[in-house]
Formats: structure tokens, C-alpha cells, sequence
């Protein structure tokens, strides 16, 4: 549940600042499968992976 809520949470803020998923790569070197994990809400993510992206997107937990 969290992490399906952590995923609409990125989804949002990539919407919001007019990120694709190349340039959020571009952005944290996560690779394009790892963001898409984070955004679905899957469990195949590290923790260095997942505030990689919150620090990008200026989320914080």
C-alpha cells in the first residue's frame, strides 16, 4: 500500500514538473525500469534508488 502511494506521490510531482522518465533518469542516473518500478508501486527497488528520485523531485519523506 505504501509503496503504491509513494508511486502515485512521484508520478505526480514528474506531472507537475513536465519530467519524462528519460529526463528523470537523465536527472538521478536511476535507470528508466528502476523509476518505472518506483511509479507502479512494485517491491523490486532499493532504498538508495527510491530518495535518488525523492531528492530530484524535491519530495521529502
Amino acid at each position: 500500500m505504501q509503496k503504491e502511494r509513494i508511486g502515485k506521490i512521484v508520478r505526480e510531482k514528474m506531472k507537475e514538473k513536465g519530467l519524462s522518465y528519460r529526463k528523470l533518469q537523465d536527472m538521478t542516473s536511476v535507470y528508466n525500469y528502476q523509476i518505472q518500478a518506483v511509479v507502479k508501486g512494485k517491491n523490486n527497488y532499493k532504498i538508495e534508488t527510491l530518495l535518488r528520485i525523492l531528492n530530484a523531485l524535491d519530495i521529502e519523506l
